[in-house]
């Protein structure tokens, strides 16, 4: 089973509830090799994620921290009946790093591999990537229905 190592991407992307950290922001237990209560007091939202490439999803070379992205399943189970199981999510560790060629290649295998990828953008805003245009169609018209005038702007 792999462990975290010199990886902490999650740390800083993802939200948890439980200590009231948003996403895209750093936890405020986040220390140089990564968090400083783990094993302690860690809340249970952050010792129970798994990340694709802990899962082994993913090779030693697309560890979140190399890469620029974080993979995992996190859709909710109100959104899965309308996007399936097929769908993961990609979150960028920073600004516009799913647009850089590693990233993006990686993002568009799972696509042809299949998967439909719902790339959470660093500061705010999702993209779908898909093989099926359906799907692509169908997150477009969602995304213009539950959307402020400005955010579709």
């Amino acid at each position: 089973m792999r462990q975290c190592g010199p990886c902490s991407a999650c740390c800083s992307v993802i939200a948890v509830r439980a200590i009231d950290k948003p996403c895209f922001e750093p936890c405020p237990d986040q220390g140089e090799s990564g968090c400083s209560v783990y094993k302690k007091q860690q809340p249970i939202p952050c010792a129970s994620y798994r990340c694709h490439w802990l899962d082994g999803q993913l090779a030693e070379s697309e560890r979140p921290d190399l890469v620029g992205l974080i993979f995992d399943d996190g859709l909710s189970r109100l959104f899965r009946p309308m996007w399936g199981e097929n769908a993961i999510v990609a979150r960028e560790t920073a600004p516009g790093t799913s647009s850089q060629p590693r990233a993006a290649d990686l993002i568009q295998q799972k696509a042809d591999g299949g998967l439909h990828v719902f790339v959470k953008m660093f500061g705010g805003g999702t993209r779908v990537v898909s093989s099926d245009p359906e799907v692509t169609a169908r997150f477009i018209q969602t995304r213009a229905r539950f959307s402020t005038p400005k955010e579709r702007a």
